[in-house]
């Protein structure tokens, strides 16, 4: 009986214990952008039975999470360094990212713009019914004339373009 619990933890309990671990590092690093998930999981595990399988799960999982990883950093770098201002909005026109290019044309922020409605801080108010109309057109179908394309707007916009916009 002994020998056979041994075995029991031996060749269950600690694997999986070992993989529970390994796991909860995992989702740490796929919420803290500074913990390097390719350092979590050993190169090689044994891939014999059960445990191993579950254990190759896990490393397709990370090496997933690390390509994830080095894409978000490469998009962030171009986004950042482009000369073009970039806004990405969410489909209920929310701003998501705002590069350094859009906090310099349209004078805000990053940080002071990011959930806020893109209406209401670059359209203009004589474009926004229009503007409110097309986003819900574009949630109701896949069809859409204006995403993946540059728009243009007129300037000046933003904080000090009050004057151009309101008159």
């Amino acid at each position: 009986m002994i020998l056979v619990m041994a075995l029991f933890v031996m060749t269950i309990t600690r694997p999986v214990q070992r993989l529970a671990t390994i796991l909860r590092h995992l989702d740490r690093a796929r919420h803290d952008p500074g913990v390097d998930p390719a350092a979590i999981l050993p190169a090689s595990l044994p891939y014999r039975n059960e445990i191993g399988i579950l254990a190759a799960a896990v490393t397709v999982f990370r090496d997933t999470l690390v390509n994830l990883h080095l894409m978000q950093r490469r998009l962030q770098g171009l986004q950042d360094n482009a000369l073009d201002a970039i806004i990405t909005i969410d489909a209920l026109g929310r701003v998501i990212e705002f590069n350094p290019s859009a906090e310099k044309l349209f004078g805000y922020r990053k940080d002071d713009v990011q959930g806020r409605s893109i209406s209401t801080l670059i359209i203009p108010p004589r474009f926004r019914e229009a503007h409110q109309r097309g986003l819900a057109h574009q949630r109701a179908s896949t069809a859409s004339t204006c995403v993946g394309q540059r728009m243009e707007v007129p300037a000046p916009c933003g904080p000090t373009a009050a004057s151009f916009w309101w008159n």
